[in-house]
């Protein structure tokens, strides 16, 4: 992934179209990230080391395919939940 900076001076990823402060913050809506980094699934850190951390427990290629309709949400809904 790789970053430019747009006007404003806020760091934009190249893959997604949206700055890292809104990348960041869909990421923390969409996914339990806390609760991910407290069952140790990731490591905690800044908000690239996030994003790198649940690009690679999902096995995807980018933050974009996080963020897209994708039916990885369900698929951890699925195997999150409590019996």
């Amino acid at each position: 992934m790789t970053f430019a900076l747009i006007r404003n001076d806020m760091p934009k990823c190249s893959g997604c179209g949206v700055t890292s402060i809104s990348t960041a913050s869909a990421l923390e809506a969409r996914f339990p990230v806390r609760e991910m980094v407290a069952r140790d699934w990731i490591r905690d850190g800044d908000s690239a080391t996030i994003e790198a951390e649940l690009i690679r427990f999902f096995r995807v290629r980018s933050v974009a395919e996080l963020l897209g309709p994708t039916a990885l949400e369900d698929l951890f809904q699925a195997i999150t939940k409590p019996f």
